[in-house]
């Protein structure tokens, strides 16, 4: 068995030699994409270096069957160079997630300390480096030997009454387990940032492996360089990410006409959806998608009734949980989310009800500044909350080609759909996914360091929050796509033959986009004084 998996293991590196001659050259030529001189970050080359000889090793761009392990190795190989790669506490909102998964760590699931509160309980958190990235970083003495010390939650005077979310439970097992096994800091940290790019890689693998007519849109979708990124840190974008693949898989196969819809596959559906709430409770309204599916596609009409239930079930559950600072107010127990409301100040509902014009103009100017700029910035720029004042870490190079990769990527995988989506439930899916957009861009504007009401634009509208709908997009744009390319460039046929072809493109693409923005990103944070 050892001998097949070496002898596999040249045999891909053989097919891959052309990739990996590219992507080595490229470690080096990335260096010189800066007008000023950079350091050489060696400890970063050599983990880059190691990352591209095991992923050569492991990978197999031709055999479309190996599609899913594919994207496993690639979100988790490259994913942990990243974490390693980010400096503490740079990620995006690291502070206040690292403390629920410290907390986690330590057994506690309820009646968490806030971001400020774990600063004074934790001597572990005392390094907050709120965005000093030539503090705390591999090549930094002073984080590499700061050891880890017993949280005292004696210090807590006020209880908060709330639950931790479970989605920082992976990141809680990543510290634990560091804590186990050293005594500094550094190693627990890092650790809980690889075991949430971990669990991504997971949910990823199994929702390309489940899929039947989805799988290399999936793969192209979780490998772009946004699902590299943040989840390298502490966030619950992991989940989001990954749960947004799985039930997509599931709702693109229940349009399979060889296979039936059965109770168990919305049971499953439900069950991504619902717990979705935990991460971007908007994009849980997909919940209702397969109501909306004819009930030819179901195993029976009573299965289409009975799916009824788990479909209710997960909107209560969903619900209960969206509303839980309220419940606990009700017994009594005032949470910070209760107590902190603003005397005097009606809520942002109200005002925008009570204000129609003035919200129509806010929301449709956020709504075309998101789309427009927002998604395509953050598409070409996964990690661009690193620039100034902190540090600039993109280049025209990486930007333009990361907007290409994606283009191609999305057009390739749109044409390549082998299963039809009746017309009406495209128009359904295209109105809910609109609906999920305004639906975000609302739940933004609770957030007073974005929004403030009078306000002209609801800004921190991020294009990461709108990967559910990238995602669905290949679904929508199939049909529109075939005919633009099939009536002047590419017969549909061709493509029907030439699958495996077209499917190692799109995987070669997204590997080597998904290794050059990490090049550009070490090299940007190479330009610090180690």
């Amino acid at each position: 068995m050892i001998q097949n998996t070496l002898n596999e293991g040249i045999n891909n590196i053989k097919k891959n030699k052309i990739i990996f001659i590219i992507m080595f050259f490229l470690l080096f030529l990335s260096h010189f994409m800066f007008p000023n001189k950079v350091a050489w970050p060696q400890k970063y080359m050599l983990l880059a270096f190691f990352v591209l000889i095991t992923l050569m090793l492991l990978l197999n761009f031709n055999d479309v069957k190996k599609i899913s392990r594919n994207a496993f190795w690639i979100i988790l190989l490259i994913g942990i160079m990243n974490s390693l790669i980010l400096p503490a506490g740079t990620g995006l909102d690291e502070q206040p997630h690292y403390a629920v998964a410290a907390q986690i760590a330590d057994g506690r699931f309820i009646n968490l300390a806030n971001k400020q509160e774990f600063y004074d309980i934790s001597p572990d958190a005392a390094f907050n480096p709120e965005g000093q990235l030539n503090k705390y970083n591999l090549y930094s003495k002073e984080w590499l030997a700061l050891r880890h010390v017993q949280s005292d939650y004696s210090k807590i005077k006020i209880r908060n009454y709330n639950i931790a979310n479970p989605v920082f439970i992976p990141s809680a097992i990543g510290i634990k387990l560091g804590r186990l096994l050293s005594p500094y800091v550094y190693v627990s940290y890092y650790l809980g940032r690889m075991f949430n790019i971990l669990a991504l890689a997971i949910m990823a693998y199994f929702a390309i492996k489940k899929s039947k007519h989805y799988k290399i849109v999936l793969f192209g979708m979780s490998t772009i360089p946004i699902c590299l990124w943040i989840p390298a840190g502490y966030n619950y974008d992991a989940f989001y990410y990954g749960l947004s693949l799985l039930a997509i898989a599931w709702l693109v196969n229940m349009f399979d006409v060889k296979k039936k819809i059965q109770t168990k596959d919305i049971v499953m559906y439900t069950i991504f959806c619902s717990l979705i709430v935990l991460a971007k409770a908007p994009v849980v309204s997909i919940i209702i998608l397969p109501l909306f599916i004819p009930k030819s596609y179901y195993q029976s009409a009573n299965t289409k009734i009975i799916a009824l239930i788990p479909i209710i079930v997960g909107i209560i559950c969903s619900g209960v949980w969206l509303v839980q600072s309220r419940i606990f107010a009700l017994l009594g127990m005032v949470t910070i989310t209760e107590s902190s409301k603003v005397a005097g100040k009606v809520p942002n509902l109200t005002y925008f009800v009570t204000h129609i014009r003035e919200s129509i103009e806010v929301f449709t100017r956020t709504f075309i500044d998101t789309i427009g700029q927002s998604l395509f910035e953050q598409i070409a720029i996964p990690n661009g909350h690193l620039q100034a004042p902190f540090l600039k870490v993109s280049h025209p190079v990486m930007n333009n080609a990361n907007i290409v990769i994606f283009v191609l990527m999305l057009v390739i995988t749109s044409f390549s759909i082998d299963i039809k989506i009746p017309k009406y439930f495209k128009a359904i899916l295209l109105m809910l996914d609109l609906f999920m957009i305004f639906a975000i861009i609302y739940a933004i504007s609770g957030d007073p360091r974005v929004y403030t009401q009078g306000y002209q634009q609801i800004l921190g509208v991020q294009g990461r929050y709108l990967f559910i709908v990238i995602v669905s997009l290949p679904l929508l744009l199939s049909e529109s796509v075939r005919k633009i390319l099939n009536n002047d460039v590419i017969p549909v046929d061709m493509v029907l033959k030439q699958r495996e072809y077209i499917y190692s493109i799109v995987m070669k693409l997204c590997f080597c986009g998904a290794l050059l923005t990490s090049y550009v990103y070490f090299y940007s944070i190479g330009a610090l004084n180690f």
